[in-house]
């Protein structure tokens, strides 16, 4: 009987030991999470500096590019009008074609198969 006692007033203890354990645990999970996400924050920060560097460079890339098509037909004695009337067409067709490609994949960025579930389970419960 002794023994039993001494045994559930070990359990007790351990239990009440046990508590401020698990708010330390709490605690240090928290903070790591605090931690991650400063750093989280600080890496999409820098990606989105990066991003504009390269959006700056990219641009620069495409002007030059224009340019030299400019000057290919100037050396054809295309007159400056149409070429640069060329090169516009040449803008415009390429934003047609990444504007069908945006609308294209745009459904996708709206979670469709989650929505349609959605809609479903709803419909069921009401």
């Amino acid at each position: 009987m002794a023994h039993r006692k001494t045994s559930a007033l070990g359990r007790l203890l351990n239990l009440v030991l046990l508590v401020p354990s698990l708010f330390g645990f709490v605690t240090n999970i928290k903070n790591l999470i605090s931690l991650e996400a400063r750093l989280a924050l600080r890496s999409l920060v820098i990606v989105i500096i990066a991003a504009v560097c390269v959006a700056g460079l990219l641009v620069s890339t495409w002007l030059c590019f224009l340019f030299m098509i400019f000057l290919y037909l100037q050396s054809l004695h295309v007159i400056i009008y149409i070429s640069l009337l060329i090169l516009m067409l040449l803008n415009i067709i390429l934003m047609i074609l990444i504007a069908t490609v945006i609308a294209k994949h745009k459904e996708n960025l709206l979670f469709p198969a989650t929505r349609r579930q959605v809609r479903q389970t709803t419909s069921r419960i009401f």
